[in-house]
């Protein structure tokens, strides 16, 4: 029977070709609307590492010097000076540190591989702490991160994200080699593997929804390197005494990411009293007057804090529901023309035996079918939406696609309102007067 009902649905669908359409379009459009939105929101609002989230920590210190109104929401807070990073790493109560913060540098390309001749480039480069890799659990594609000892011993060495040596040695295992990065050459000790998390947590100053690219070379040469961040935000609240990059580290500012994991709940509460009782610490040597609250966040409760989900989404996710509702609404008005367009045929169908029950049973079905036919409509304009966001956003590559599940949704999502739509236009129909329209005829 339901073979046959849908046999009916496609026969009804091209005797009227044209409302029929106009319904799978308005249905398409509407749907396509809110999936490509809510494509790029459920992505945004996504946990980044799920099953740790919880485990990994990062913190506020207000280290203003002097008592200021309260800042707690200033962005400055998101981020660590170097003498206090370096102080509070040194505590054991966590079982890893990640101390880290972006810069750039110039890659030179290996005379040797498929990139032969490249010419030399610029790239992202992030100097970290070797508790880095294990905090932010990093897989390895090709050999492993430096030890703690070795970053203080051997520090000349460096790990590729999979982007830059897919670029520089055609993805095959380059560890062992050599690259010179800026004036210093390194030891290629592994190869970051497929390490993108939405969104990147950890560094919420920058663009949280990028692909992590370029190298990352050991925290402990920052004061050898000398190297400025860039790609991200620094908040000095005083200037340097002198212009040299020691003279910035020894101020005031604000620069660096400072991340933990803690897997117990007591370690959690012991490592928070620790940074108060630093506070307190440093506050009588006429450091840390701010007044709020020095915090500590996992990840989720961080990115909530740091406003990552762009507040335009939440407004567009909301109108682009609006706008299915409104297309729902006129096709009410389409699928009750389209219905009552075939009065005859129903009430003919009733006077030889056809009951209420199987005329609204045909109807639903048919609704479904046009339903069905907007889903795939609908997952088309959301690809067309979907590129129009890559275009406008950069950086949104990672957002902007359509996973098989969100699929899903659109086709169910498509068929459910739809059907939701055409109950009272199949159970007006089902109501016709038989006789009074038999006699008219």
């Amino acid at each position: 029977m339901f073979t046959y009902y849908v046999r009916l649905a496609w026969l009804s669908f091209k005797k009227t070709p044209v409302l029929s359409s106009l319904i799978v379009g308005a249905i398409g459009i509407g749907i396509g609307a809110c999936i490509s939105i809510l494509t790029v929101y459920t992505l945004m609002i996504q946990d980044p590492v799920p099953g740790s989230s919880d485990k990994i920590f990062t913190y506020k210190l207000d280290n203003q010097p002097e008592l200021e109104e309260d800042r707690s929401g200033d962005s400055a807070y998101a981020l660590v000076g170097y003498r206090d990073a370096t102080n509070i790493s040194k505590s054991n109560i966590p079982d890893a540190h990640s101390l880290h913060y972006q810069t750039e540098a110039v890659i030179f390309p290996m005379n040797e591989g498929p990139n032969q001749g490249q010419a030399p480039f610029k790239d992202e480069l992030r100097l970290a702490s070797s508790g880095f890799f294990k905090v932010h659990k990093t897989p390895f594609l090709y050999g492993s991160a430096w030890t703690e000892n070795e970053e203080e011993s051997s520090p000349f060495q460096t790990v590729l994200s999979k982007v830059l040596n897919e670029q520089l040695f055609g993805g095959v295992n380059s560890v062992g080699k050599s690259l010179k990065i800026g004036s210093n050459s390194y030891k290629i000790v592994g190869v970051i593997g497929e390490f993108n998390p939405i969104p990147r947590y950890f560094e919420t100053d920058s663009d949280a929804f990028s692909v992590m690219a370029g190298a990352v070379i050991p925290f402990s040469l920052t004061e050898q390197l000398e190297l400025r961040k860039k790609g991200g935000n620094s908040r000095c609240f005083e200037d340097p005494a002198e212009d040299t990059f020691q003279s910035f580290l020894e101020t005031e500012c604000n620069w660096i990411h400072h991340w933990v994991a803690i897997e117990s709940e007591s370690a959690r509460r012991d490592f928070k009293d620790f940074l108060d009782n630093y506070a307190l610490e440093q506050r009588r040597y006429g450091r840390f007057m701010g007044p709020f609250t020095h915090e500590l966040h996992d990840v989720m409760s961080w990115l909530e804090d740091r406003k990552v989900v762009n507040q335009d989404y939440r407004l567009l996710l909301s109108i682009a529901f609006l706008f299915l509702i409104v297309c729902l609404l006129n096709c009410i008005g389409l699928m009750l023309a389209k219905f009552l367009g075939k009065s005859g045929e129903m009430s003919l169908r009733r006077a030889v035996g056809g009951s209420k029950k199987m005329i609204f049973r045909q109807h639903i079905v048919e609704i479904a079918f046009i339903g069905l036919l907007g889903g795939f409509v609908g997952l088309l304009v959301s690809l067309i939406g979907l590129f129009g966001i890559k275009s406008l956003y950069r950086n949104y590559e990672q957002l902007a696609h359509i996973s098989w599940e969100l699929t899903l949704l659109t086709l169910v999502l498509a068929v459910g309102a739809t059907v939701l739509a055409g109950l009272l236009p199949a159970w007006r129909v089902c109501r016709l007067p038989v006789s009074q329209y038999l006699k008219s005829q």
